[in-house]
């Protein structure tokens, strides 16, 4: 589990980069915006629901981020940004996973009034200031949540749609 809601990882294959170009964007449709729209049936375990992502590729670089119809929650699943490149005969898929900006700033400006109440009570009511830093816990513990839950499902669609020689987390 991550304690800052922020990644990078590094994926190995043996697949030509062409080949790991087009196998990213094999089943996706236009969509808006620029964005291509894939759908990926992630259907072992807990991963039964048919997952969207969305799209962005130039060039070597892409953008992905996980959608949900259902709801707009869609603003708190974090981004990731990748960038193909080939060296040494091998092609390596460079990842950046992590909050979206407004997620970042909203939770930043969340800890810091919630601290801020919570150091400014303590001296005056420390039941208060106990209260307030629990309103902090709760949303420093949902973000780390969300991001760490969504995390499960973007390891699970790439790792589904390249063939990895390795993983390595940095």
């Amino acid at each position: 589990m991550n304690f800052i809601p922020y990644d990078k990882i590094l994926l190995t294959t043996r697949q030509d980069v062409r080949f790991v170009q087009e196998r990213l964007i094999e089943k996706t449709e236009n969509w808006q915006n620029g964005y291509l729209r894939l759908y990926k049936n992630l259907s072992e375990g807990q991963y039964s629901d048919p997952t969207k992502f969305e799209l962005k590729k130039t060039k070597n670089k892409f953008t992905l981020r996980r959608i949900n119809d259902r709801y707009s929650n869609n603003g708190l699943r974090p981004i990731v940004k990748g960038k193909i490149a080939n060296e040494n005969g091998t092609t390596k898929i460079h990842l950046t996973i992590r909050q979206s900006f407004q997620t970042i700033l909203f939770f930043g400006f969340w800890c810091f009034i919630t601290l801020f109440l919570s150091l400014l009570s303590f001296n005056t009511n420390k039941g208060i200031s106990i209260i307030v830093f629990l309103f902090f816990v709760v949303g420093y513990s949902m973000c780390l949540f969300g991001y760490n839950t969504e995390i499960k499902y973007y390891k699970r669609f790439l790792l589904d749609t390249f063939n990895f020689d390795n993983t390595i987390d940095k």
